[in-house]
């Protein structure tokens, strides 16, 4: 348990690293915004894929998002075009330097809190981050921090459907746990619980009082508010009551078991991540030695530098036979879903807006679902976490039958 505890304490770092850095912009819909644009939306994005975007993982109307946005554009972290006009599905909105810089900064930070996670997973392996993150490294980052809100709302589904709550209250508890707030209160007490054991001490809980200083100084909500979040999260199953004068809460033994899970899994993500942003500097008192770096050599050739035969990894569509083509895999990562601005378009109803994102690893084609409605199918099985495919693997995305080759594509 010590190395899930690690990821927690990663967890909560990450927010308040984003909280030093953008002090204005407190809710996780920000976070979300100020990611896309700082990535996809480098160039000018219209306003109605940023919605989608957010409106996917958060379950927000129009009118929040936009009021998001204002708050990103109010700092002047962003333009629009045209500019001065009230924001439409139509609007381009695109970040501004400033931004660009500081986001830079913030996920350089968070950097270097990954690799001292990891290595305090693995207290014999030393991680260190360099000075001034290349694009690879910096959407390794990035993707980290997806794949553990995509994690962590799996987890949170499969508790709701544990607790046999109705589709309307599934919808409203989500939204809830991805606010800072809630979001905050969960691993605060995942947190506790994991500190608890450690100890070998019975986890007596949280004071209200402790949890609201905290959502005070990070969202600037007051003792009743954080009340009304803990009322909430009882009711929910989440929460449960300890004995006592004063209020005391810890996480539900039934909730515990959903989250446990997901965070072993997501140790792994850590551990992987620290990896890709290793440098192999280390320093040696006055002096820095230069660790030599393992060249890994496996028969999948770089993404941008095909082999002389012109051979390389993609991914074929063979179903449904009206779709059947060929994608070469030339960035890394990729995602699939139903709309722009998914790199891999998959037109179908059953096919989610943003469904699910593929990466190429050490040979391997690493499968992660997006929180996807229907759902995505490695070899046939429906996965929860991330899997890994091998050359001639196969995955199913809706109707879309995606073989995972190295080949060619014809001109």
């Amino acid at each position: 348990m010590q190395r899930e505890a690690q990821v927690v304490r990663l967890l909560l770092k990450q927010q308040q690293v984003w909280r030093a850095h953008f002090p204005s912009l407190r809710s996780r819909t920000h976070q979300l915004i100020v990611h896309y644009l700082c990535t996809k939306g480098r160039g000018g994005s219209l306003a109605r894929q940023l919605y989608g975007a957010t409106k996917e993982v958060f379950l927000l109307d129009d009118s929040t998002i936009r009021e998001r946005i204002g708050g990103v554009q109010k700092l002047d972290f962003c333009v629009t075009d045209p500019p001065g006009e009230k924001l439409t599905g139509r609007t381009v909105i695109a970040p501004t330097p400033a931004l660009l810089a500081k986001h830079e900064a913030y996920v350089q930070a968070v950097a270097v809190e990954i690799c001292a996670a990891a290595g305090a997973i693995e207290p014999g392996r030393v991680f260190t981050a360099p000075a001034g993150l290349d694009d690879r490294r910096q959407a390794a980052v990035l993707h980290t921090l997806d794949t553990y809100t995509a994690a962590w709302l799996t987890a949170a589904d499969r508790l709701m459907e544990a607790l046999n709550l109705s589709n309307a209250r599934r919808a409203e508890a989500r939204r809830r746990l991805m606010s800072t707030s809630y979001w905050t209160l969960m691993h605060r007490a995942i947190a506790h619980r994991f500190e608890s054991r450690a100890s070998g001490a019975e986890d007596e809980g949280l004071m209200a009082d402790q949890l609201a200083s905290v959502l005070l100084e990070l969202t600037g909500q007051g003792i009743q508010t954080t009340r009304d979040h803990i009322s909430a999260l009882t009711e929910l199953g989440l929460f449960e009551r300890r004995r006592g004068r004063v209020l005391r809460v810890a996480l539900a033994v039934q909730a515990a078991h959903h989250f446990d899970q997901m965070l072993a899994g997501f140790t792994l993500d850590v551990l992987e991540t620290a990896g890709k942003l290793d440098s192999g500097v280390r320093a040696r008192g006055s002096e820095e030695l230069l660790v030599e770096q393992t060249l890994r050599l496996t028969s999948i050739p770089e993404p941008d530098e095909p082999t002389l035969s012109g051979a390389r990894p993609i991914l074929r569509i063979v179903q449904p036979p009206d779709a059947a083509r060929a994608i070469a895999l030339t960035n890394g990562q990729m995602t699939l879903g139903r709309v722009p601005p998914c790199d891999v378009v998959l037109p179908a109803a059953d096919v989610s807006r943003t469904h699910c994102q593929v990466e190429l690893t050490e040979g391997a084609l690493r499968v992660t679902d997006l929180r996807s409605t229907n759902g995505t199918f490695v070899e046939g099985r429906r996965i929860e976490m991330p899997e890994t495919i091998a050359v001639g693997g196969s995955l199913r995305v809706g109707p879309y039958t995606i073989v995972f080759e190295i080949g060619e594509i014809d001109a």
